[in-house]
């Protein structure tokens, strides 16, 4: 029997782990990449977030030549492009974003050679100008995303698609890769006869997705239902989709109302306002995007936990291509569908505009299969599977609303809007059945003034902000840090990252408060008792992975990129879950590319409680042998000894923000302190610098909110204490 092949011994293994981060290969990809790198051409359907890319990509690597990837979004383009850039693939895109100076510049790299792989539009293959650069270096390999565009049978059919024969036939020999997530038997003929490639080998893998459960919903209330299951939403992401721009705007604004961090995103904006959301969304800083149906393409974001459409789309192949953008790390995700047989009109009212009979009719069919599928009481992953020339395992599936028996969601009773906070104030107690103790009490009272506060301030409801349960579990556990917070029941990202520091503040004075209280009435010399950390053990692999989520979050916004760039979410849990104790052990976690193993491996480790290195145990939280020791010098030290103030924070057990106090502390003490490792971006600084100018008496709660708390409070007391350094307190 022979061994299993081993990185070490699997060259497509090696490079599959080295530029992606991944030990093993998904279903028919490793089949499909030796084909093409064996010379065949290969018509792949893979869906949404199944690995279509990989299938030309990883052979570009590999080989010499140039790689024409055909692609029919700029912003799929560019973020293909960065991806690759930063897997260490040379790769650069052609479009008409780009200047003269740009587009000549990128024109005399692919002449040089040093070109792996070029993403350009289909309409610029048929120009002279790209016929002579290709004459100068014939690619090596042609890729063709959204290949169903190709066909006339097509929901997206695009005559820009039809030229891409010329490229074909031109270069005969060359190898072609055509991908599509939505193709039916039909489309699928149609593709390879347009293509002229009769050899043409098909790698398909099953249209269905288990981690995406399907619920179609009455359109009655839409926007009240929504808000009421993004409540129920775990951290991640939501796109939202409208037909008109109007609704996009009006939706989010309605979501923000709701106490949701809402932008919307249409053609109308201006580019800089757009690339401004789709930044924002990938880095995490907005979770809720409200878009026509054009945003998402090319939007390489895997921890979309939810996809709605309060209208109708017009096929099968929209719907399935549109929810397929939610759970692409395989991850439990939602897709919402809100109907309303009214569509018909809505939708024929466009159809009619069309001057061509067979692709009005063809509009009219695919519309009537949509409502016949939004209206049916049978599986609806199995009707997908039928749709798309798939046989469906079983008739059952488990995942749609109709296989689990669910009526409509009951928004009376989950609407936040619905619920009065101060009716009853008694502090209940449902997810803890003892009392508020009397200390417990008190810090709860503390936290409902602050909650009264920010509510007055931020113009929401004070639900909004926490409910009186929240608070109450609050009180009772005293987070000391926003992971810990997001583990109470309600409390999720969004809550925690708009209204968490304020919060943690009023339960740190309070614990301060209740410990001089408690030490003026110990005996001299006694100690108190302090807290650790959690140990490293199974049991506690929740926490680590909110920590692993803070980080990320954190991190991705200051290298400006996505989140999942640095770890993916099944990463995160393995991590959290079985502790790698060295940097080999890190490597073999799917999901984490050796960039990142090489520039955040300590970090990862000094967050999930490892030591960094096995020669020195890791650094004491607090000396029971020093007690006059300060605790701002413990953060001090490990500051300077080169931990992030997150890492500070996780190893101590403290906030980011007390961790900032610790650090002005001590320049307030006389240290000459370097906060530049623990500042964000130079541009960032800048912002502060100028509303600072503006108004010198800003406090950090109003920079916080004048920045749309795009700096956390940690990194604003910082970037305060560098732009204007206390005065040293003499003593």
């Amino acid at each position: 029997m022979s061994e299993p092949l081993s990185v070490a011994s699997d060259p497509l293994l090696a490079a599959l782990r080295d530029s992606y981060g991944y030990n093993s290969f998904r279903p028919q990809q490793r089949e499909t990449i030796e084909h093409v790198l064996d010379g065949g051409d290969a018509l792949v359907l893979m869906p949404t977030g199944g690995g279509k890319s990989l299938c030309y990509q990883l052979p570009a690597i590999l080989t010499d030549g140039l790689t024409v990837v055909v692609s029919p979004l700029i912003a799929l383009m560019h973020d293909q492009v960065t991806a690759l850039q930063r897997a260490g693939a040379n790769a650069r895109y052609l479009n008409s974003t780009q200047s003269p100076m740009e587009t000549a510049e990128v024109e005399r790299q692919v002449v040089d050679g040093s070109v792996k792989l070029l993403y350009v539009a289909p309409e610029r293959v048929n120009t002279d100008r790209f016929r002579n650069l290709l004459e100068q270096r014939n690619p090596s390999l042609i890729a063709i995303d959204e290949a169903h565009c190709i066909s006339e049978w097509g929901h997206e059919f695009r005559p820009d698609y039809r030229v891409l024969r010329r490229l074909t036939e031109r270069f005969v020999d060359v190898p072609t890769v055509a991908c599509t997530a939505t193709a039916t038997p039909q489309v699928q003929r149609d593709i390879v006869d347009q293509l002229d490639r009769p050899r043409m080998q098909t790698y398909i893998t099953s249209f269905m997705r288990e981690n995406l459960t399907l619920r179609i919903l009455p359109k009655r209330k839409a926007v009240d239902r929504l808000a009421a299951r993004l409540k129920q939403v775990s951290a991640g992401a939501a796109i939202v989709y409208s037909q008109s721009r109007r609704s996009t705007e009006e939706t989010a604004a309605r979501l923000r109302q709701h106490g949701y961090k809402a932008e919307h995103y249409h053609a109308g904006m201006n580019g800089r306002d757009r690339h401004g959301v789709q930044d924002r969304f990938l880095s995490g800083q907005t979770p809720v995007i409200c878009a026509t149906i054009a945003f998402g393409m090319g939007i390489d974001k895997p921890d979309i936990r939810l996809v709605a459409h309060l209208d109708m789309p017009p096929s099968i192949e929209s719907y399935y291509q549109e929810t397929g953008r939610a759970g692409r790390d395989g991850q439990p995700s939602e897709c919402l569908l809100f109907y309303t047989k009214g569509v018909w009109h809505q939708q024929m009212f466009f159809i009619n505009q069309l001057t061509d009979d067979g692709e009005r009719q063809q509009r009219i069919n695919r519309l009537r299969t949509m409502m016949s599928f939004s209206e049916q009481s049978q599986c609806r992953w199995a009707s997908i599977l039928q749709y798309f020339g798939e046989q469906p395992a079983s008739a059952h599936c488990d995942h749609c609303d109709n296989c689990l028996g669910e009526e409509t969601i009951e928004v009376e009773a989950e609407s936040p809007q619905l619920v009065d906070p101060d009716d009853p104030p008694a502090p209940p107690g449902d997810d803890d059945s003892r009392p508020l103790t009397a200390e417990e009490d008190r810090l709860y009272e503390a936290l409902r003034q602050e909650r009264s506060r920010l509510a007055s301030n931020e113009g929401v409801s004070a639900y909004i902000v926490a409910s009186n349960r929240e608070l109450a579990d609050i009180a009772r556990r005293r987070p000391r840090s926003i992971p810990e917070l997001i583990e109470i029941k309600g409390i999720r990202h969004r809550k925690a990252a708009r209204f968490g520091q304020p919060l943690l503040d009023v339960v740190a004075q309070h614990s301060q408060e209740t410990v001089a209280a408690a030490s003026e009435e110990t005996a001299a010399g006694a100690q108190l008792t302090l807290e650790t950390p959690p140990a490293a053990g199974p049991e506690n692999w929740q926490h680590r992975f909110n920590a692993l989520a803070e980080w990320r979050t954190l991190t991705s916004a200051n290298e400006r990129c996505d989140p999942s760039d640095l770890l993916t979410f099944a990463a995160m849990r393995q991590i959290a879950e079985h502790t790698p104790q060295s940097q080999d052990a890190l490597s073999t976690v799917d999901g984490v590319g050796s960039l990142a193993i090489d520039r955040y491996a300590d970090e990862l480790a000094l967050i999930v409680g490892v030591p960094t290195s096995p020669a020195q145990p890791p650094a004491e939280i607090e000396s029971h042998d020093a007690p006059t020791r300060q605790s701002w010098e413990t953060t001090l030290e490990l500051f300077q000894s080169g931990h992030t103030l997150l890492a500070i924070a996780e190893r101590r057990m403290l906030s980011p923000s007390t961790v900032a106090a610790h650090l002005v502390t001590a320049m307030r003490n006389g240290v000459d302190l370097d906060l530049g490792p623990a500042l964000p971006s130079t541009n960032m600084v800048r912002a502060v610098r100028r509303l600072l100018s503006d108004d010198p008496d800003a406090s950090v709660s109003d920079l916080h909110e004048r920045l749309e708390f795009r700096l956390s409070r940690a990194e604003l007391r910082l970037v305060e204490a560098y732009l204007r350094p206390p005065e040293v307190v003499e003593d």
